[in-house]
This record gives structure tokens, sequence and C-alpha cells, in this order.
């Protein structure tokens, strides 16, 4: 085990302590520009392949120019929408789905897990890559997240720290067969009897070993140096008439290393060596063939396994955990390549164990039919919060700037109020507030829904700012919606934008609502934890927080596509009243759902 990394250790329902190397700053940011190039590609492929592979069809298709316009509005706003979906879904999906891998933590050997060692669920995954627009601000350059990621002891960044998640290395192969051919030959080393003549002290040991461990990371410059000090510390250990001084430092460490693991006894030895030795010894061919039969398992995935075969593999595996307690208990707390070995090959296993069930259509219904409704009802103060923080403000400024128009100049900026002149012509013409053409409705609908998700879950993410964040994302949208509105009923012109926002509005405010409040549930695990620990507060919050933001997002969309092909429309004022009151109706129905339903699943 490299000294230098950082690790931490958690313990299995067996009770048996598995340790993880923590994944640095360095590696995460490399995976994370790996996974940066190959969203760039795919969007770029999405575009260029997809966008012509759907122009072509269309012009394939004998219709007329207005049918064509509509087919080709369709098929970019659907392009719109995927590539919203992979900028903003890529890292969701595929942790939640790979067993907390993207393609670049797979490349680089990456994993995200639960704290206590578990693999990690796409409500996981869903907190600490929403928290990513906190995480990664300014934007350009990740200062909080990176801060977070170096302060923590963990490696966390504020996204891990809400979904209780740690990203930790898997051991290379190389290193792992490494370590595995050192416990067989410190094995076979014991049965011949030959115990090479230990030297080292523990401390001049370590103090050895790490530079061989570091020795190939290290400039040529800085190597000869360790070099030189080792060679004039160690000078009367060192056998530099048969070797050069660099191979003499090898050699002096693999004797130091064989004696050790053979038992003989060293200075200031308690004799933890000799016990760990003697359960090497008896144990190392069992853990030879799990590892074998943990690859085999690997590759035909624990699903494909009969019965039999799962059975087989669970009761070695907890052969190998009861190995793994001991061994750690001989051990006395000192790390070696035994320990680690056999605790990663344990923590493999763990994760194929308990790896979660994949989410079955019947969970997926239940879970927009029941669960999200169930938790808005539960959590209905601090959505109440979250409107009272956009609806107050918004009042306010309504009365200010009818009181005194000229307060509007503060609040409304060019671009509306040209809109507004814009608008007063458009009345007179007796035409809606904005004209929206058959070709572009589908576009506008899908960047309404992609915009609106956006907001909805930067108000969210800040909710790790004590709820500061959230608060002033609601005020300000609030305000700025409210003073446009305020300026159109001083020109008289209110019920354009009135007619234009009544047919979403409903359910467009109420999804930032939704947001708002899951954003305060995350800042009440900072401020009141109350019985729970501050870690378990952010958790059991983070998953409650993201039902509220998957129902925002469920009923933006539907408000996205009423904006872009209901709103524009120049409807009589009774029709658009009675559509805005379906809304309501729909929206109220669905909050007061509370039967779950249940649907046979079939394997495919």
């Amino acid at each position: 085990m490299d000294p230098l990394e950082s690790h931490v250790t958690v313990e299995t329902p067996e009770q048996v302590s598995l340790t993880f190397s923590i994944a640095g700053i360095g590696s995460r940011s490399a995976a994370a520009m790996i996974d940066g190039a190959i969203i760039l590609v795919a969007v770029f492929l999405l575009w260029t392949v997809g966008g012509g592979a759907l122009l072509s069809a269309v012009r394939k298709v004998d219709t007329s120019m207005l049918q064509s316009e509509k087919m080709l509005s369709w098929a970019y706003s659907i392009l719109i929408l995927l590539t919203f979906g992979v900028v903003f879904g890529y890292n969701i999906l595929l942790e939640g789905l790979m067993d907390g891998q993207t393609i670049g933590k797979r490349i680089l050997r990456l994993r995200v897990v639960k704290d206590g060692g578990l693999p990690i669920t796409l409500s996981e995954s869903a907190i600490r890559n929403v928290l990513r627009f906190i995480d990664y601000l300014p934007g350009v350059m990740p200062i909080i997240g990176g801060l977070s990621i170096i302060i923590s002891r963990s490696g966390k960044r504020l996204g891990d720290i809400v979904a209780g998640t740690i990203v930790v290395k898997e051991l290379r192969t190389d290193v792992l067969v490494a370590s595995h051919a050192h416990v067989t030959s410190t094995v076979e080393a014991r049965k011949s009897g030959a115990k090479p003549s230990a030297k080292l002290t523990d401390k001049e040991f370590s103090f050895l070993e790490l530079y061989i461990n570091r020795r190939s990371s290290l400039s040529e410059n800085i190597r000869q140096q360790y070099i030189s000090d080792i060679t004039t510390r160690f000078k009367d250990k060192l056998d530099t008439k048969a070797f050069s001084d660099a191979a003499a430092i090898v050699h002096l460490y693999e004797n130091e290393r064989e004696a050790r693991y053979s038992g003989v006894s060293v200075r200031s030895d308690d004799n933890s060596i000799r016990e760990s030795l003697a359960i090497v010894a008896s144990k190392a061919h069992r853990w030879t063939e799990f590892s074998t039969q943990l690859d085999g398992v690997k590759k035909k995935g624990l699903a494909n396994l009969n019965g039999e075969e799962v059975s087989k593999f669970a009761d070695n595996y907890r052969a190998v955990s009861n190995d793994l307690a001991q061994l750690q208990t001989a051990s006395r707390g000192k790390t070696s390549n035994s320990v680690y070995y056999l605790s990663r090959l344990v923590a493999s296993a763990h994760s194929i164990l308990y790896r979660q069930k994949k989410q079955t259509f019947s969970a997926v219904i239940n879970f927009i039919v029941a669960d999200i409704p169930k938790e808005i009802r539960r959590s209905w103060l601090p959505v109440l919060l979250a409107m009272s923080m956009f609806m107050v403000p918004a009042a306010a400024t309504y009365v200010l700037i009818l009181q005194k128009p000229e307060r509007a100049d503060r609040f409304v900026g060019i671009g509306m109020k040209l809109r507004a002149e814009e608008g007063i012509k458009r009345k007179k013409e007796g035409k809606g507030y904005i004209e929206v053409g058959s070709f572009s409705q589908p576009i506008l609908a899908s960047g309404v829904i992609t915009n609106n998700i956006r907001v909805s879950a930067m108000a969210f993410a800040s909710g790790i700012t004590a709820g500061i964040g959230t608060a002033l994302v609601l005020i300000t949208n609030g305000v700025s919606i409210s003073s446009s509105v305020a300026y159109y009923h001083t020109k008289d012109i209110l019920d354009l934008i009135l007619l234009f926002i009544a047919p979403h509005g409903i359910l467009e405010l109420f999804a930032v609502f939704l947001t708002g409040g899951g954003g305060f549930l995350i800042a009440a695990a900072i401020l009141f934890p109350k019985h729970r620990s501050r870690k378990q507060s952010f958790i059991e919050n983070g998953k409650r927080a993201v039902t509220l933001l998957a129902g925002a997002v469920l009923l933006m969309f539907i408000a996205g596509v009423i904006e872009g092909n209901v709103s524009p429309r120049v409807w009589p004022v009774q029709w658009k009243t009675w559509f805005s009151i379906a809304t309501a109706v729909f929206l109220i129905g669905y909050i007061m759902i509370d039967k779950r339903i249940t649907i046979e699943d079939r394997d495919p």
C-alpha cells in the first residue's frame, strides 16, 4: 500500500473492514477531461451525422412545403433536447447505470461508490452531478470543487458530501498480480526454509519502501539525490561492491522484504508478521481460487449465474472475508501487500454481491405517479418557503412599479422595453404576445424546456450555500418576471402578456417552487440536522430533494411543450383561461395521488 495515498476504511455488513484508495484531484480532473471530450464528440456527431440523416429523410418524403417545414422543425427540436440530454445527463446516467463509472473514470480506473462501499444508484448520481453547478463555479475552473477535494480527507467535493459518495481508485491488475505473486513467493520461501537476514528497523524499511514505490515518478535529479542520501544513510548495509548504488538499494529492499515476510524477527517486531505469514501460508490457495472465480463472475455477470454458482460464489466471499478479518487482526493495524491485496479482492466481490437491482418498469412508473407526489406533500413547508421567496418580492416589485412607473427602468432591460413597444402595435393588430410560426414552435418548446431545467438545477444546487444561493435565485427570478409584467401593465397591454403566460405559467412556476424546496431541504441538512449527524442529514435530505427535482423536470417538460405550442396562439380569452384552469386541476390531482400501481414486469 502506497503510504503517500489517501485511504478510507469502510465496514461491510459482514463486519469486515475494507480499505479503498481515494482518487486525487489529478486523476479525477483527467477523467473529467476525457468525459468532456467524449461529450463534445457526441454532440458533434449528433448534429452532423444525426442532423444530416434527418434532413435527408425529410427531403425524401413527398410532402408539401408546409409539412416539410413542420417535420424539419420537430427534427431540430429533438436534436436540441438530445444535445441537452447528452450534456446534462451523461454523468448522471453513466454513473448510475455503470456502477459509478463514466467512460473517463473507467479508463483511469476510478469509481464512485457510497460511503459504505456499496454501488451508487441513479439517485446518488443525480445529486452529486446536479451539484456540479456549484462545485464548478465560476464555470471556467472547478475552484470550489477542487478546493473541496483537496481539503476533504475523503477527497469529497460538495456533491459527494450531499450524496454520501466517494471516488475511489481501483487497484491496477498488474499491481494485484504483483501483490499476489509476492504473497505466493512468501509462502514458497517459508516452505523451502530460505530466510534472508533482516538488517533494518521498521522505520528504516518504511523509508526505503517509500523511495522504491515512488522512484519511477521522480525526475532524474531528484532520484539521484535520493540515491545519494540513501547510500549515505545505509552505507554499512549496502553491497556496493557487487552492485551499483541504485542496484544495491533495490537489492537491500528486496532482501529486507523477503526477510520480513519470511517471519524473521527484526528490531521493534511485535510478532505481527509471524502471525500474518501463518495465515497467508494456509489461506493463499483459497484466495487464488477465489480471484479466478471473481474474474469469471465479472465477465459473465452475476445475473447470468445459476443458483448453485451464485451460492458457491457467496460462500467463498464469506470465507475470504473471514480470512481478511483474521489477517487484519493479526497485522495489528500494520499495512502490508497481503492485507491490501485481500482487501481489494473482497471489495471487488462485495460491490458485485451488493449491486443494486435494475429498475423495473413498474418501479419507474410508481416513482412518477406515487413517490414524487408523496414527497411533494411531505415537503410542503420548504416548497411553501420557496414560493414565498419568489412571490413576496415579486408582489412588492409589482406594486412599486405601478405606483411609480419610472421605477421600471431599474428592473426592465432594453430588450423587454422594445418588446413592449412592439406589443402595443401587435395588440392593435389583434396579434398575440409573440408570433411563432409552425416551423419554430417545436424549436421554441425544446429551448424553453432546456433553459428552465438549467435554471431550476441552479436553484436546487445552490442549497449547498445554506440556502442563500437558492433564495437569491428565487428572489431575482421573481423580481425579473414581476417587473416585466408590471411594465406591460403600465403600457396598457397587460392582457397580452397574461394570455401568453396563463396556459403554462402554473406548471412552470410550481416547478420552480419544487426546485427551490429541494434547495432548502439541502440547506436544512446544514442548518438543522436535528438528532442526525450532518452527514446522515445530507444523505437523507439529498434523496428527498432529488425527488422534488425529478418532479420539477417532469412539470417543466410539460410546461415547455405548452409554452412552445399553445401559449403563442391567439385564442379567445375564455379558451386560455379554461386551459389554465385545466393545468391547475391536473397539478392538484397529480399532487394528491396516493396509490401505487401494480404492473407485472416481464423479462424481455
